[in-house]
């Protein structure tokens, strides 16, 4: 099973907190060597990680090094809804590969762990090119949810009142299409995509999570009274990684698993806390017996 895990929950096992004992670790540890759980690598994990205090930053460089499949790091979200217009625009399908391959991989590998926990000046400078670049991803989704927002809710105001709030369902099914299509005439190929439907576009995981989040986040400060959180874009990108790459999102974020994500229509999308993910994977293998 490919489990995608946001920074929290390594930050939550290598602190012992939200409940996360050495059981726990000792238990994921067995289902990874196992091969009965993978965890992808993901460059927004690693960058919330480099950003953290040293002593931190170095603790839990190691345990996600350690419990990371080396063979699997994500794309960055950017260059996999790029990727995935692309193909949809040239084939009707997504055809877009999510994981790094090849030389890009084998220098990723060659350079990891000196980024994450070297002491020497270059590596300092490596990380604060890392951080800069992850920053960057998240600004620019942060200025998606903020044209959503802008663009979205006072027509939908306009249309139904404003003292009058939709479902969400009624948002998502009325809305989706417009942020699809954004996001494809970011990529400049708004009108290849309308030929092949951009309900077609918007069946594909990573689009449909990337749309149905950012509505979410944007449908949550409109109508729900929710403050925006700098954190918002950051929680878009990495359900959209989820996603796009993995069976299930393994977060201890209740709201973003219990709220946020939930309500968004993605089939076989799946969310759950890390000792959720051991007893399902512990009742698999007894039920296999």
């Amino acid at each position: 099973m490919l489990a995608y895990f946001d920074t929290n929950v390594f930050s939550n096992l290598l602190k012992r907190e939200q409940g996360m004992t050495a059981q726990h670790e000792m238990d994921l540890r067995s289902s990874i060597s196992a091969g009965r759980i993978v965890i992808p690598l993901s460059y927004l994990t690693l960058e919330e990680t480099i950003a953290a205090p040293d002593d931190i930053r170095v603790a839990q460089s190691l345990l996600i090094q350690k419990l990371s499949s080396p063979n699997r790091f994500i794309r960055p979200v950017s260059d996999i809804l790029a990727a995935t217009i692309r193909s949809f625009a040239r084939y009707g399908v997504d055809r877009a590969r999510v994981w790094m391959r090849g030389e890009t991989l084998r220098l990723i590998h060659s350079n990891l762990h000196d980024v994450l926990v070297g002491t020497e000046p270059q590596d300092v400078v490596d990380r604060a090119v890392a951080v800069k670049s992850a920053q960057a991803e998240k600004q620019s989704f942060r200025e998606v949810l903020r044209a959503i927002r802008r663009e979205i809710l006072p027509a939908v105001r306009g249309l139904l009142g404003a003292a009058q709030s939709p479902t969400f369902e009624w948002f998502f099914d009325e809305k989706a299409v417009a942020v699809a299509e954004s996001f494809a005439d970011r990529v400049g190929l708004l009108d290849e995509c309308r030929s092949r439907g951009i309900d077609s576009l918007l069946e594909i995981s990573a689009i449909r999570m990337a749309v149905g989040a950012s509505l979410s986040f944007v449908y949550a400060a409109g109508f729900e009274r929710r403050r925006e959180k700098r954190s918002d874009s950051r929680d878009v990108l990495h359900a959209t990684l989820a996603a796009a790459a993995a069976d299930v999102f393994v977060t201890h974020d209740n709201p973003l698993r219990e709220e946020l994500l939930s309500r968004v229509p993605l089939q076989h999308f799946r969310m759950m806390r890390l000792p959720d993910l051991l007893e399902e994977v512990a009742g698999t293998l007894h039920q296999g017996k």
